[in-house]
């Protein structure tokens, strides 16, 4: 855990979230620059995961399908009950169920890879959470829809 916080994957968004709580803005000239940068960095993720997916092996095993499956249908469907039971609006059910419906984040496969953990599992994680995650969220979009 301490390794892991000297990471600046881990402390820079924190940072950036607790600045930003504090009311510190950026100077207009840096917000052009960490525009682009930001606007740049999901294209370069996808880059970056699809060099690491067609380079490393990976399995379909049980357990890889029933964490994707959790991840990607699961959870939100879960957290939909419990905001539908709570009353919550249906515009903030359907913004915070297709959140989580989004597939497996790429830094957790790329912190796999940075700590040499075997790449058969995670790898199948990820590519299965993105291959299906038009299905799901097609499902819970269609679903969210009958409410």
């Amino acid at each position: 855990m301490c390794r892991a916080s000297r990471q600046p994957v881990v402390w820079a968004p924190i940072s950036a979230f607790l600045l930003n709580l504090a009311g510190l803005r950026l100077p207009s000239a840096w917000l052009t620059n960490f525009t682009e940068l930001g606007q740049a960095a999901g294209g370069v993720a996808l880059f970056a995961l699809g060099l690491l997916l067609t380079t490393r092996p990976w399995r379909l095993t049980r357990m890889v399908v029933l964490n994707v499956l959790l991840k990607n249908l699961g959870l939100p469907v879960l957290i939909w009950g419990i905001m539908a039971s709570l009353g919550v609006s249906l515009s903030n059910q359907q913004l915070v169920v297709l959140t989580l419906a989004i597939p497996t984040a790429t830094i957790a496969t790329m912190l796999a890879v940075q700590n040499h953990l075997a790449p058969d599992e995670y790898v199948a994680t990820q590519m299965l959470s993105t291959v299906i995650a038009p299905l799901t969220m097609g499902f819970l979009m269609w679903g969210l829809q009958l409410v």
